[in-house]
């Protein structure tokens, strides 16, 4: 039987997603009814293996997602081999 705070945590998360996709562009924003998770999937360049993340709560997410592409880019070489990222 599907008790009553499952189906209220469905609609809670496919509510997220559908009102937040807008404001994360360069994501990919799904909900798992199975995992009762949100999932992020990075949409703009990124290491071999993509971006992906996990959460259970909104403001988890939105904060892992933040940190998993300043991170990222904190620790890419800079463009073209210059130390500025202009053109040799």
């Amino acid at each position: 039987m599907i008790r009553d705070s499952d189906i209220a945590a469905d609609h809670s998360g496919r509510a997220y997603v559908r009102e937040h996709q807008r404001r994360f562009p360069d994501w990919v924003l799904m909900y798992s009814p199975h995992r009762r998770s949100l999932t992020a999937f990075y949409k703009g360049p990124c290491a071999p293996g993509g971006i992906v993340i996990d959460a259970v709560h909104p403001s988890q997410l939105v904060a892992k997602m933040g940190a998993a592409v300043q991170a990222q880019w904190r620790t890419r070489a800079p463009l073209y081999g210059s130390a500025n990222g202009a053109r040799s």
